[in-house]
């Protein structure tokens, strides 16, 4: 395309409602998840008085149960949407952060860690691929690259989270986490699907 054509084409995408909702789906889970990922282990040493050794397993646990998921939540993607997936994973994502501070002994802080490495690490590509599809065939590499873009607010969130957590305690920093995601799924819930899309 001519640099014009592009930047045409751009301009026209950033104008469709549901891709710019996907895009602030991506940054309110890149809060979520950030945090998460940063201050769990914190918590678990901190709080909890877990071993180094015992807090390695819990996080190799929630990153293989994710690694595991992928295909899965990929095949079920294909299968019945993007958002027929993306929208329970970030209810149960929100849940299971919800939960995460009330879990008593080690055995149900696993259970619940396990749980959430199921939807943490597989959404990210749903989300891209639910972009690319709205986009269409002309600027997949600029919406990926839109989409990483998104997430890079979760690299900012877990500076707030800590004032937070100095303030209130770490277990705040997952109720930051909840509340993050808890918007991604309400937002997600308001994004028009593409069948939808295609019928406006």
């Amino acid at each position: 395309q001519s640099l014009r054509a592009y930047v045409s084409s751009f301009f026209r995408l950033l104008a469709q409602r549901a891709l710019l909702l996907i895009f602030l789906v991506t940054a309110f889970r890149a809060v979520g998840q950030a945090v998460t990922t940063i201050f769990l282990p914190v918590y678990m040493r901190e709080d909890l008085g877990y071993s180094s050794a015992l807090v390695g397993v819990y996080v190799a646990m929630g990153q293989l149960a994710g690694i595991g998921s992928q295909p899965l939540m990929g095949f079920l993607s294909d299968r019945f949407g993007h958002k027929s997936v993306i929208l329970p994973a970030l209810i149960a994502f929100a849940v299971l952060l919800g939960l995460l501070p009330l879990a008593d002994g080690k055995l149900q802080l696993g259970l619940v860690i396990l749980a959430m490495g199921l939807f943490v690490f597989s959404m990210q590509s749903i989300l891209t691929s639910a972009a690319v599809e709205l986009a269409g065939e002309s600027l997949h590499s600029t919406i990926v690259s839109l989409i990483y873009a998104s997430s890079f607010v979760g690299s900012l969130s877990p500076t707030i989270a800590g004032v937070i957590a100095d303030a209130y305690g770490l277990k705040s920093a997952f109720i930051f986490s909840f509340t993050a995601v808890s918007l991604a799924a309400i937002v997600m819930a308001l994004t028009p699907s593409r069948r939808q899309s295609r019928s406006a």
